[in-house]
């Protein structure tokens, strides 16, 4: 998966049309609805996934250089642009997958705005459990705060990844 994410930022970095394509896409996705229409943009999570690439680069690489001393300056794109352009997606694809009778479910969301989510939510979940597990450890002698909760955590923690395997061999 990083050799993929990382050749599409090279791709990007090094193809200035393709780079100014790309911009040019989200900046009419976000100021225009009739340019987010299929015959417009025909492949979202191509699109999302290009953004994705391209918001990864250097500054200096994100740069698109302008040959044409006619056309207009592209206004810079901020975090508040990014996050319309996530619900506009939804949007979008919830209203191209009405004509399917097969609406999106929350993971199939997630991938969409957020291709490495997986691994986001992975890494959140083992900080948080080595903090937890930390926290636990400090406590006075095994008695008093976390530690009196352990034998339950433990528990509720074996239930959990039963769940999620179970989870995982149903899909």
């Amino acid at each position: 998966m990083e050799l993929v994410a990382e050749t599409c930022q090279r791709i990007i970095a090094t193809n200035s049309t393709f780079k100014s394509e790309t911009l040019d896409k989200l900046h009419g996705f976000l100021e225009n609805p009739a340019s987010r229409t299929a015959d417009v943009l025909a492949d979202l999570p191509s699109h999302a996934a290009a953004l994705w690439s391209w918001k990864q680069l250097s500054e200096e690489e994100k740069k698109v250089e302008n040959l044409d001393p006619q056309a207009e300056e592209r206004k810079e794109l901020t975090e508040e642009d990014f996050r319309k352009y996530s619900r506009y997606v939804v949007e979008e694809v919830t209203r191209r997958q009405i004509k399917t009778n097969n609406p999106l479910g929350k993971e199939q969301i997630l991938k969409l705005l957020c291709p490495q989510y997986e691994q986001l939510v992975q890494e959140h979940k083992a900080a948080t459990q080595s903090k937890i597990e930390k926290e636990m450890e400090t406590s006075s002698a095994g008695v008093g705060g976390y530690a009196a909760f352990a034998p339950r955590a433990n528990v509720l923690r074996q239930r959990a990844e039963a769940e999620a395997a179970a989870n995982q061999a149903a899909a």
